[in-house]
């Protein structure tokens, strides 16, 4: 089972992601901002349940989504990341999601984000990572 960490500091939509992906038959584990998420892959790696993919918010509370993204790639740069953002009071959601996929995401997402669309892309990302030999 593939196991995606998704970052978001929007309760209800991290929620709603959560169900739509648990349903497709993914772990999940989630995070409220871009610290915690660090903190959740971290800990992760750590255990015997590493994180295949990271869908991360762009603005959030205590580190932005294009840190995270940043830092993420610094420490593995093999997890495929999936930005997403519906923009911010001068923030265009275009700018953001360029940027995130200039600073290392390979796909992004502009919220309102349909079930469709979020699997698709989780399917898409998931379907290029090379097969890890323990999962053959």
């Amino acid at each position: 089972m593939k196991t995606v960490l998704v970052i978001d500091d929007n309760d209800s939509f991290r929620d709603v992601m959560r169900q739509i992906l648990e349903r497709a038959g993914y772990r999940v584990i989630t995070a409220y901002n871009g610290q915690h998420g660090l903190e959740q892959f971290r800990s992760s790696r750590q255990g015997d349940q590493a994180i295949d993919l990271v869908i991360a918010d762009l603005i959030m509370p205590e580190k932005d989504g294009l840190t995270l993204i940043r830092e993420l790639r610094d420490e593995a740069p093999e997890v495929p990341i999936i930005a997403i953002t519906g923009g911010h009071l001068g923030f265009h959601p275009e700018f953001g999601l360029e940027a995130a996929t200039a600073n290392g995401a390979i796909k992004t997402l502009r919220k309102p984000v349909l079930k469709h669309e979020l699997l698709s892309a989780v399917e898409g990302v998931l379907s290029q990572r090379p097969v890890a030999e323990a999962e053959v």
